[in-house]
């Protein structure tokens, strides 16, 4: 089966988040999107709020939103549903959920659930993990409070709901919603990997295992019985299991960035490593396991997963583009398009240039890739934006 990508919106610095706009402006949107209906939608995220950065890797003028958009793939028109309304409100009172990143959003039946993610408070990336609940109904678009943010940074002790993270993963199977790892956003900073479910009849959480140490099995390599902490890594579910690849772990930095895969069985409530992390792999054209990374755009389209760029830094600091789909039925990674660097990100191009931190979300029989961030590549000086906005759909032909 081939691979055709089609660029339908190139970066546009005329996007933006409220009324007027046509569309949404650049951001880092890894996590806060989902797929409904044939449509994509996308929530938030984080963009140049407090004006354009002064150097690349400015992070300091990044601000997060809480717009809500629809992208209509039969008309190729994005729809503001929810304008931003600059609200950092996460209490007991909120309509809405306020602004944040590196959140997570899962698909049960006419609800998409929203969890956690990082709230930007003020200029200069000010951070607050959070670990509210939300539910939203698709077909009528009202929000529901299931929990307010209640700041819980616990990891050792069992509360009714999960601890505050950003930039963890979540994912549905059947009626639960399952979340895994992340990042508290604590000083000293460390990863988690414990696992959670959330039972939506029911509406309660489940802590199905707690965070684990290496001592107790948790790790990366060949003897690990239990995933190691990580954050940006990929979550998907295919026939009533879970599958994690990749990552990366600010804590003991050993490896630092990494391209383990495993399988999650909610029936034994087991881990199987299906590989090892290994350093050894490279991003040339002849690869055929992906490198290690974190904040890769990824998709369950069928009977594959797949991964798209990301950040790896093993070697040099730079985004990617390689793309890659991992056929579950026969437990194999085959390589579609290699990391060639690209970073035009204007209109004619063939290909999606490099970035972290975007979506990619299964719409019908495509995948759809959008934004994302630039942090490496690319003088600002020519005119790239840090934050992206361009849209891209990838046909399976064959």
């Amino acid at each position: 089966m081939n691979t055709v990508w089609r660029q339908i919106q190139p970066q546009d610095e005329a996007g933006g988040f409220g009324p007027g706009a046509a569309c949404p402006c650049g951001r880092d949107i890894w996590g806060n999107s989902f797929a409904y209906g044939g449509a994509l939608y996308v929530f938030g995220g984080a963009w140049e709020r407090y004006g354009k950065s002064r150097f690349w890797r400015d992070h300091g003028r990044l601000g997060g939103g809480s717009d809500l958009w629809r992208f209509d793939p039969r008309l190729e028109e994005w729809t503001l549903l929810e304008a931003d309304d600059w609200s950092l409100d996460y209490g007991p009172r909120a309509q809405r959920p306020g602004a944040r990143l590196l959140a997570s959003f899962s698909v049960v039946g006419d609800y998409a659930y929203l969890f956690g993610g990082v709230a930007v408070l003020e200029q200069g990336f000010v951070l607050r993990s959070l670990n509210d609940f939300w539910s939203y109904h698709v077909p009528t678009g009202r929000w529901e409070m299931i929990h307010p943010d209640t700041g819980w940074c616990s990891f050792v002790n069992t509360p009714s709901h999960p601890p505050i993270r950003g930039a963890h993963r979540s994912a549905p199977i059947g009626s639960d919603v399952y979340v895994f790892g992340g990042w508290p956003g604590t000083s000293p900073v460390f990863t988690v990997n414990d696992l959670w479910r959330f039972d939506t009849v029911a509406g309660k959480w489940e802590q199905r295992s707690p965070w684990r140490s290496r001592e107790e099995g948790a790790g990366y390599g060949a003897s690990a019985t239990y995933p190691g902490p990580r954050y940006c890594a990929h979550l998907g579910a295919h026939s009533g299991a879970l599958y994690l690849f990749s990552g990366r772990d600010t804590g003991e930095k050993n490896p630092e960035f990494f391209n383990d895969l495993w399988r999650y069985d909610p029936t034994t409530d087991r881990w199987d490593l299906l590989h090892p992390d290994d350093a050894g792999t490279d991003f040339s054209a002849s690869s055929t396991y992906p490198p290690g990374r974190y904040g890769s755009g990824h998709a369950v389209l069928g009977d594959n997963l797949y991964i798209f760029g990301g950040h790896n830094g093993t070697e040099t600091a730079v985004e990617r583009n390689d793309f890659w789909r991992f056929e579950v039925e026969r437990c194999r990674w085959e390589q579609l398009h290699p990391d060639v660097g690209g970073a035009e990100y204007g209109l004619g191009q063939l290909y999606p240039p490099v970035r972290r931190v975007s979506v990619m979300q299964a719409v019908g029989d495509a995948l759809f890739l959008f934004g994302g961030i630039n942090c490496f590549m690319g003088p600002r000086e020519a005119g790239y934006s840090l934050p992206l906005n361009d849209l891209w759909r990838c046909d399976l032909v064959g």
